[in-house]
C-alpha cells in the first residue's frame, strides 16, 4: 500500500482535531483481506495507535514491530500541515506535508451518510461512505465528542470513532477503544533535534515511491 493513501485516511481522524478537544485517544489496528504473500507477516504490523490532543497541535504514536521503532506524526491542526518521523538507515527525517499537497486526490473527498448507526466504545455513531482512486472509505463518528476540522473530509460532522479504508491489496480498520479528555503533554509543532526536513517528494525521490 502506498504511503500516501495510509497517510491521507489516518489524517482523517488524526490530523485535524478541534481545538475543543484535549485528552488522549487510543485506537485498535485490524487488517483483513491480507494477500497470500502478507499473511505470513501479519504479526508484524501495527496493531495500535495512541493520540495525543492539545489544541492546536496532535501527536500520533504507532507501533511498528516490524522496524521496532514507532511511527510518529505531529500535525497542526490549524493548518493541516504535519511531519511524519521516520528512521532511515540511521538518518533521520521529519517528512513534511502540507494541507495542499499537489495530487493529493483526497483533498475533494466528500463523504454521504448510508442511513445506517453504529455503537463504539459506548457512542452513537453515523455511518459514512466515500470512494476515492485508490480506496473505500467508510466512516463511524459520532457527534457527542468535538468535530474534526478536516475540509478532506467534507459532510462528516462529528468524531470518527472507526475507519475502514478498503483497496485492491488490504482492508484496514482503525477503532477507537479508549478516550481520555483531560490535559496533556504539552505539543509543539516543530522538527525535533536531531531530525532532517525533507519534502514527501524529495523523501520519494531519495528513497523511491515505496520508501516507507
Amino acid at each position: 500500500m502506498k504511503i500516501k493513501t495510509f497517510l491521507a485516511a489516518m489524517m482523517i481522524s488524526f490530523g485535524l482535531f478541534s481545538q475543543n478537544f484535549e485528552g488522549t485517544i487510543t485506537y485498535e489496528l485490524s487488517y483483513d483481506n491480507l494477500p497470500a504473500e502478507a499473511k505470513a507477516y501479519e504479526s508484524m504490523l501495527p496493531k495500535e495507535t495512541v493520540v495525543t490532543v492539545a489544541n492546536d497541535v496532535s501527536k500520533s504514536v504507532t507501533d511498528n514491530p516490524m522496524t521496532g521503532m514507532p511511527t510518529v506524526i505531529i500535525t497542526n491542526n490549524e493548518s493541516g500541515e504535519s511531519y511524519q518521523l521516520q528512521d532511515v538507515m540511521g538518518e533521520k527525517y521529519a517528512i513534511k506535508f502540507n494541507s495542499d499537497e499537489e495530487n493529493d486526490e483526497e483533498a475533494e473527498t466528500e463523504y454521504e451518510e448510508t442511513g445506517e448507526e453504529k455503537e463504539i466504545s459506548g457512542y452513537k455513531c453515523k455511518v459514512a461512505t466515500a470512494e476515492t482512486e485508490n480506496a473505500m472509505l467508510t466512516v463511524c463518528y459520532t457527534k457527542d465528542l468535538p468535530a474534526i476540522k478536516n475540509e478532506r473530509a467534507k459532510g462528516l460532522d462529528g468524531f470518527p470513532l472507526e475507519i475502514i479504508m478498503e483497496t485492491d491489496q488490504i482492508t484496514f480498520i482503525q477503532t477507537v477503544s479508549k478516550i481520555d479528555q483531560g490535559k496533556t503533554e504539552k505539543l509543539k509543532f516543530e522538527v525535533p533535534k536531531g531530525y532532517t526536513e525533507i519534502s514527501f517528494k524529495d523523501f520519494q525521490e531519495k528513497y523511491g515511491q515505496g520508501g516507507m
